[in-house]
């Protein structure tokens, strides 16, 4: 597939000619009579199965679909437990628990932008919080600031503008050292395996770098999947975000619209229920494909996938990773504009993230499938990294795209390099 936004435009159209003409179909279908039975079909193993959803023998039920985290994971394991976090600036946010009795080590699961904990969980038998748990670790998995888990706030509430004041940033600053400080607390001391996914990659080498003394002694590693902090030859959206950043600014200034789409907002719920009952998956899938990069997605998982999301976050996140963009070979802090940037950062360009300071050991996971985090970044990363974080080197994993890190056909052969690294650390 080739990589220029122009030529995905024939293969957009077609798409879209294909999803209004299923969406006529899909009409039709939902007159025609379901088969009577206390328990539908939402799952099949084949995208084609999903056009005969309720009558194919290669389609069954999931029930994890439409399910919080606890459910799921007590009809899986057994286990669950929810906890309460509050950052030093005041956010609460809700930190979910797979406890094992003697477990072999303790696993932080940091989801990336626009999902929450549930993307870990949402795999039904092929989750990835299920696998390490019966692999005997004890398993976490933390909601950033503004997700559908994590929006309360000492002082604040969702409807105020000051509450989706953040970036990445923060959630490296503060989020991570709360739930960390948190969960050793919890598990007498024990350091914690760190593993994040895209946007998690870019908070975690934030709070590495930020406070570095703390991370060393908090964190055995942290084992980053598809690693976002130079952005210099990201493909697709990001190739085109940092140049429609000043109207999107302006857009989301008149409309006083301070975070994205809300998982129980009217909208996202009509989205979500039509793209579970649209039975042309492949077109979904394609699409997003156009994205991400070339998919490997399993169709067993779509519908409680999609169930999942979206969760919310802040405009102000979309417009840090903008700027990184539009700042080549750049990992900075947010930037104000020069007199704010003066006041702040006592300088008109916002100063870049000390990576050299991190002394924590980094493993960088990556494909060269993937069109946002790009092989040509991720060696950059690599390179900027002191010696001491590097010790245990990246991984490259084949044929996945940015998304396939949860829903790919071979994930759990990466689960299962991954751990094998854990099981060998020193």
């Amino acid at each position: 597939m080739n990589r220029n936004f122009k030529s995905f435009m024939p293969l957009l159209k077609f798409h879209v000619f294909l999803v209004v003409a299923a969406t006529i179909c899909l009409i039709l279908f939902a007159h025609h009579k379901i088969p009577e039975k206390t328990v539908y079909n939402n799952a099949c193993t084949s995208f084609s199965s999903y056009l005969n959803i309720f009558y194919s023998k290669n389609c069954y039920h999931i029930p994890d679909t439409y399910q919080n985290v606890c459910t799921i994971a007590l009809s899986h394991v057994g286990v669950c437990e929810d906890h309460k976090v509050t950052t030093e600036d005041g956010y609460i946010l809700t930190v979910f628990r797979l406890p094992r009795s003697n477990p072999k080590d303790v696993i932080l699961l940091q989801h990336p932008l626009g999902v929450d904990s549930r993307v870990w969980i949402s795999q039904y038998n092929k989750s990835t919080a299920l696998f390490y748990w019966k692999a005997g670790y004890d398993v976490w998995m933390t909601n950033n600031r503004g997700t559908f888990y994590s929006k309360n706030h000492v002082n604040l509430t969702r409807w105020d503008g000051a509450f989706w004041d953040f970036s990445f940033h923060e959630m490296g600053l503060y989020d991570h050292k709360a739930a960390i400080d948190y969960i050793r607390g919890q598990t007498l001391g024990s350091k914690i395996i760190f593993l994040g996914h895209s946007m998690a990659t870019t908070s975690g080498l934030i709070y590495a770098s930020l406070r570095p003394e703390e991370a060393k002694e908090n964190i055995k590693a942290m084992i980053l999947l598809a690693p976002v902090a130079y952005v210099d030859h990201a493909e697709s959206i990001f190739r085109y975000l940092s140049f429609f950043l000043p109207q999107i600014q302006v857009v989301v200034e008149v409309t006083n619209q301070h975070s994205l789409v809300a998982y129980d907002s009217w909208f996202a719920n009509i989205i979500r229920r039509f793209a579970i009952l649209f039975p042309f998956k492949i077109l979904l899938v394609n699409l997003l494909a156009m994205i991400v990069g070339p998919h490997q997605f399993d169709p067993n998982y779509c519908n409680v996938f999609l169930s999942n999301i979206p969760s919310e976050t802040s405009w102000k996140v979309i417009f840090h990773y903008g700027q990184l963009k539009e700042s080549y070979n750049g990992f900075k802090r947010y930037d104000y504009g020069k007199e704010n940037n003066l006041k702040i950062y006592k300088n008109v360009t916002p100063p870049s993230y000390p990576l050299s300071r991190i002394r924590t050991p980094i493993y960088l996971v990556h494909s060269k499938e993937d069109y946002l985090s790009v092989t040509e970044d991720v060696d950059l990363l690599y390179e900027h990294l002191p010696e001491e974080a590097k010790i245990y080197g990246k991984l490259e994993v084949r044929g996945f795209n940015h998304f396939d890190f949860h829903t790919g056909k071979d994930k759990m052969k990466m689960c299962l390099k991954i751990l094998q690294f854990i099981e060998n650390l020193r």
